[in-house]
């Protein structure tokens, strides 16, 4: 009997050992479970959390210590490696071999439960720059010919020069005064006074000691050398120019514009003096290598009042003809617009440039059917009911729309409808938009049905009142495929939408090195219908859409989904110069600041900023569409 009374005595022994289904921690001191976690320390090559060097290896020392004992002791890298270090007690790691730019190294003690602590060091690698500056362009090129008289020179060095360094005596243009100026990567000579005519100069950058020099001392190897010619000047009575003057005097071949545009023929210039103009139609083509150019000659050609279209400037199914340097406004339809071609023969070579449209009843710019053309230095504002520049229907493919700015328009900053209903594929490919400034319209800044296979780089919106960059099918044959969205500052307000939005998708997309900012509590940085895209190196805020919006997730979310590894979540105001003036550039210190990366999924980073300062500066790309000097 005594026996089976001890046996649930054992029993119930052996059942307050512990759960048989879970294992147990380690015991610690006097066999109780161990919740001590160990102590470690990194005391070389600093006691301090930050760390400076010039070196692209460093190695580690310091302690640990823990209640029981520490059994190991290891390290990572943020930027790549990871290790075990050699002791425990007093432990050491030789040789970490760092990246350029920021790496956290984190070390890790462990002990026999398995508790861990952590000590971290922030290590800054920066390269010690010895390499001379290299002069990668310069304006005008080399033995360029046909050159204003008016020019301003100008070279483009491959990193940030010192404007102490560059001055008349080592930025010389041959028999010419002026003053020379240096701003981050690029130098300008700039006149006294215009050129003379039909004349060959030679400009030249100081090599050697006494020449010009990086921001690290590092001088030019040898002197550079380039020359230009400049051009015959613009005769009135020339064979190829057409005057036009709305004062009477020895400039007014014709009185009006229209009346010259009516005989111009290709290779012809219509030269169109400072005055107040009726609009045009122009229905005559130039060819590729001779084209018809209608350029205002100062910065006064005004157009004010409507042509037979009821536009200010019409182009009619004409190919290679440059429209240049208008001031075209309060049109009751369109300002300046294309008409007449097809979706499978649509106009071709078009450049318009450098021309302000404002105050029109419909889109100051209209597009329609325009094909391998460039679309450039534009100011489009004010339109009452529509878009600053509507890119329109198929066949409009393989057009560049850069350095536009358009801002406060009745819709969109830029429109882009591709409308199958109007023939052809009913798509616009092979699409670039670059360097344009969209702020304040009251629509998205980009709104583009049926655009594929395109890129938007460098461009900057903000203050418009839905979405920045907003891409989706409705009139058009399909929605957005396999488009490359880089180096872009994005910015909506609060009551807008989102930075990006595609919607009608087919994938293939590849965004990276862009700020993608909302004030918008509700909205966010980028919002998809699906997770067929690549996405990283981008500074966003903490609310992204792979649901159309159904739900929104936070970046630690969207990571675990395998998007933006390296992108991190920031607000403007750590950003930005001034979001009040506004000055979108970076300011210093911003985390914006070489955080990029040169390519992405086969893709490359732009080469040039929004101002064509050459990327990178620093030791790597940085964010968005203005590279800090």
């Amino acid at each position: 009997m005594a026996i089976l009374l001890f046996l649930p005595t054992l029993l119930l022994s052996a059942c307050g050992a512990g759960d048989p289904t879970s294992s147990s921690p380690a015991p610690g001191v006097g066999g109780e479970r161990d919740t001590t976690s160990p102590v470690v320390t990194i005391s070389s090559p600093t006691t301090s959390s930050t760390y400076t060097t010039s070196s692209s290896t460093l190695s580690l020392a310091g302690s640990a210590t823990d209640n029981a004992a520490v059994t190991q002791v290891s390290w990572t890298n943020s930027a790549g490696g990871s290790g075990t270090a050699s002791g425990t007690s007093a432990w050491s790691i030789s040789s970490i071999a760092l990246q350029a730019g920021t790496n956290l190294l984190t070390v890790t003690a462990r002990d026999a439960a398995g508790n861990t602590a952590t000590d971290t060091l922030t290590v800054t690698f920066n390269l010690t720059d010895t390499t001379p500056p290299v002069v990668l362009t310069t304006s005008p090129v080399n033995a360029a010919t046909n050159i204003s008289t008016g020019v301003a020179i100008t070279a483009t060095f491959n990193e940030a020069m010192s404007a102490a360094s560059i001055n008349t005596g080592t930025f010389t243009v041959s028999g010419v005064s002026g003053n020379v100026t240096t701003t981050g990567v690029t130098a300008t000579f700039t006149p006294s006074s215009a050129l003379a005519s039909s004349t060959t100069y030679t400009a030249t950058l100081v090599g050697g000691a006494s020449g010009v020099k990086d921001l690290a001392g590092n001088a030019l190897v040898s002197s550079f050398t380039w020359s230009f010619t400049t051009s015959a000047p613009l005769a009135c009575g020339s064979a190829n120019i057409l005057c036009v003057d709305d004062t009477a005097g020895a400039t007014q071949e014709y009185a009006t514009i229209q009346a010259a545009v009516d005989v111009a023929a290709a290779g012809d210039t219509v030269l169109v003096y400072d005055g107040v103009y009726r609009g045009f139609v122009a229905s005559r083509s130039g060819t590729s290598s001779n084209r018809i150019v209608i350029k205002a000659n100062g910065s006064s050609a005004l157009i004010n009042s409507t042509n037979s279209r009821n536009e200010g400037i019409t182009l009619s199914r004409a190919s290679y003809v440059t429209v240049e340097g208008f001031t075209i406004t309060g049109m009751p339809g369109y300002g300046l617009a294309t008409h007449d071609a097809s979706s499978t023969t649509p106009m071709r070579g078009l450049i318009v440039r450098n021309n302000t449209v404002q105050n029109s009843g419909s889109s100051n710019i209209y597009l329609s059917q325009v094909a391998d053309s460039i679309i450039e230095g534009n100011t489009a504002s004010g339109s009452v009911a529509s878009h600053g520049i509507y890119l329109a229907n198929g066949g409009s493919d393989n057009t560049v729309l850069r350095a536009n700015r358009c801002h406060n328009n009745g819709k969109n900053g830029i429109h882009f409808n591709g409308d199958i209903r109007e023939g052809g594929d009913g798509l616009h490919s092979g699409i670039t938009v670059e360097n344009n400034i969209l702020y304040n319209n009251t629509d998205n800044g980009v709104d583009a049905d049926g655009v594929q296979d395109s890129v938007f780089r460098n461009n900057l919106m903000y203050g418009n009142g839905r979405n920045a960059l907003r891409l989706f099918q409705i009139d058009s044959a399909q929605g957005p495929k396999n488009i490359k969205v880089m180096n872009n500052t994005l910015l909506v307000p609060a009551g807008g939408g989102w930075a990006i939005k595609f919607t009608q998708d087919l994938g293939g997309h590849t965004f990276f090195n862009n700020i993608l900012l909302s004030d918008n509590s509700s909205t966010g940085s980028i919002s998809m219908p699906n997770t067929n895209f690549v996405s990283n190196y981008n500074a966003l805020v903490g609310r992204l859409s792979l649901n159309s919006e159904a739900t929104i997730v936070s970046l630690a979310v969207w990571q675990a989904a395998g998007f933006d590894a390296n992108s991190f979540t920031t607000t403007p105001s750590a950003l930005f110069v001034s979001t009040v003036t506004p000055d979108y550039r970076l300011k210093s210190g911003a985390p914006a600041i070489n955080t990029g990366s040169p390519s992405l999924n086969g893709i490359l980073a732009p080469l040039v900023d929004i101002l064509g300062a050459v990327r990178p500066q620093g030791i790597a790309h940085d964010l968005g569409a203005y590279e800090s000097f």
